[in-house]
């Protein structure tokens, strides 16, 4: 489920259409906003909505999220807990419809669990990377991946890195740990600056 901000739902929409090829909208969302400082956290409606994503073949469409819940007990390495559980079939059942061409995780249990569903749903393997060299993916990632969509997940500390480093800003800070709910989707162009879409989706935490 896609929150919008302030609980103000929007009604009659069955399917959430995002046409990154026309990102600048998301300006008219905060006119007031400078151009550089992160764009509105923006909740979208309705529980059996779907994220659909277009995006013009000359840019790479990332959509990150952190793992869902983690279980109390299994030390450094656990599983999801059961809230996780949900969080993940949450995200598998929004990203049915979107074009996702790879699944990328940390090699943990609590990030391949995350997106596992996501990624049999569409055929792929999730294929794992290092989260401390995200400043070199950062860079590999947009040529490789060029005109397709990738979902990437990660941690508190590396969700929010990997954005400034696709956007090169410095304006998206750690999250917290208690905080599962967030979901970046970062357009990065090839001749202009990368956009970002900051949603809210499943339980809030």
């Amino acid at each position: 489920m896609l929150r919008r901000q302030g609980r103000k739902y929007l009604s009659g929409m069955n399917r959430i259409t995002i046409f990154f090829s026309a990102l600048l909208l998301i300006g008219a969302l905060a006119p007031a906003c400078d151009k550089n400082a992160p764009s509105p956290i923006v909740h979208t409606p309705a529980e059996r909505d779907t994220l659909v994503v277009n995006a013009p073949d000359t840019a790479t469409v990332f959509i990150l999220v952190r793992h869902a819940e983690k279980a109390a007990t299994g030390g450094n390495d656990p599983d999801l807990s059961a809230d996780g559980q949900l969080r993940a079939a949450e995200l598998a059942r929004m990203l049915k419809e979107a074009p996702v061409a790879a699944v990328l995780a940390s090699n943990y249990k609590r990030t391949r669990q995350t997106v596992e569903t996501v990624a049999a749903d569409h055929g792929l393997t999730v294929q794992l990377y290092d989260p401390n060299a995200q400043a070199a993916l950062s860079k590999i990632w947009p040529q490789q991946f060029a005109g397709q969509t990738v979902l990437v997940v990660g941690h508190s500390n590396t969700v929010p890195q990997l954005v400034n480093l696709l956007t090169g800003t410095t304006n998206f800070a750690q999250l917290p740990d208690e905080q599962y709910d967030n979901l970046y989707i970062v357009t990065v162009y090839r001749h202009s600056p990368a956009r970002v879409l900051h949603l809210k989706y499943g339980k809030a935490t």
